[in-house]
């Protein structure tokens, strides 16, 4: 067996040593070892001469290395259908595959890179922004905000509107919707009041749905919280809301590649696998305790019509003939009476199944909409 330049060094050392031709201060030194570590290799090279500084393990293959057969097929998993996922969740999906003792991150980094399935990405500096401390209560704060990315596989892009728990980073209520809309925002809010009970804050950014922007102080959201006791606050950095900033990084990866991977190709597929099966895996997984175990929720009125809280609401004056003009339509008020009703002002209630209703002096009233044939 071949000896490296150390193991010679050793061999020649001790030998010197033991022949009387060296001080063993002098050759602990040379070693540059303790005394305990030189009379323990002096006794060993004694008794068993040059095979003593030869390590026992050399030629053997490691207890934990990767079989040829398991490397074949985690190159060949990752170059079919689970390409894309990131390093651990594609470790998760070994185990599925029947590789109970997967390779560890690093490894499993080395094979695909041998194979050049995955690139080395070059980390950037980033400023760096104190975390905040999470809430202590369930309850206490929601955070919420939508995410436009291609969520289904050869599709246009759509917005995930999602809603987290700030405690325990767990996702309270999720939709897909093409664009992001006051109405999404107002569903998913309204499922965790259904679900869960009222929360005391929600924390959001400052888009105009939640009164940020030009829109200040005119916001839909803005009034249907208020009227259920809710303290909106907007976020003047998506730094500051980073928990619901890196969920949706989480999900770009792991969730994109759950819906390539059971086929999912429809928003209405999307969400049902997203509130039947998705949310309570990842709750499951990343989701943490709160700190305390006293539940912020508080019980919910039923006697509360939601969706008369939920929904667009504006106004506009009644003009000549009992005309209210509304998005460049004309409506005609059928009031049944020749009392006039001109300047009085009329709320108009946008629902999300698509209806609107119109009110007047808190009762509502009939309309149609109007045709200029209708006044020859």
């Amino acid at each position: 067996m071949k000896l490296n330049s150390e193991q010679q060094l050793r061999i020649d050392i001790l030998s010197k040593f033991i022949a009387g031709n060296i001080h063993y201060l002098d050759a602990m030194e040379l070693l540059k070892i303790r005394e305990r570590q030189f009379r323990r290799q002096v006794k060993s090279f004694r008794e068993r001469g040059i095979e003593s500084v030869i390590h026992g393990n050399i030629g053997r293959s490691p207890s934990n290395k990767i079989s040829d057969s398991t490397r074949f097929k985690v190159k060949e998993l990752y170059r079919g259908r689970f390409r894309g996922l990131n390093l651990i969740h594609f470790q998760e999906k070994l185990i599925e595959e029947g590789i109970t003792n997967p390779p560890c991150y690093s490894t499993l980094r080395n094979i695909l890179l041998e194979e050049k399935l995955i690139s080395i990405k070059v980390r950037r500096r980033k400023r760096v922004h104190p975390m905040r401390k999470r809430y202590e209560k369930e309850g206490m704060m929601v955070q919420i905000d939508g995410s436009h990315h291609r969520w289904l596989p050869n599709k246009l892009p759509l917005c995930l509107t999602l809603a987290m728990d700030d405690a325990t980073g767990k996702i309270l209520a999720a939709k897909f919707t093409p664009t992001e809309t006051t109405f999404a925002a107002m569903d998913v809010v309204e499922k965790i009041i259904r679900d869960k009970g009222r929360f005391q804050m929600l924390y959001s950014d400052r888009a105009g749905i939640y009164g940020g922007g030009k829109r200040d102080g005119y916001s839909q959201m803005n009034s249907a919280l208020k009227q259920l006791d809710i303290l909106s606050i907007q976020a003047n950095t998506p730094q500051a809301k980073g928990r619901v900033e890196r969920v949706f990084r989480t999900l770009q990866s792991r969730l994109v590649s759950e819906i390539r991977l059971k086929g999912i190709r429809t928003q209405e597929e999307a969400n049902k696998y997203l509130n039947e099966e998705f949310i309570d895996e990842f709750n499951t997984k990343f989701g943490v305790e709160a700190v305390s175990k006293e539940s912020a929720y508080k019980c919910f009125d039923k006697t509360i019509d939601l969706n008369e809280v939920f929904c667009l609401k504006d106004s506009r004056v009644v003009q000549e003939g009992h005309i209210v003009s509304y998005r460049g339509k004309r409506l005609l008020l059928n009031l049944g009476r020749k009392e006039s009703f001109i300047r009085e002002q009329v709320e108009i209630r946008e629902y999300r199944d698509g209806t609107t209703r119109l009110f007047l002096k808190g009762k509502e009233v009939d309309y149609e909409y109007f045709d200029e044939r209708m006044a020859a």
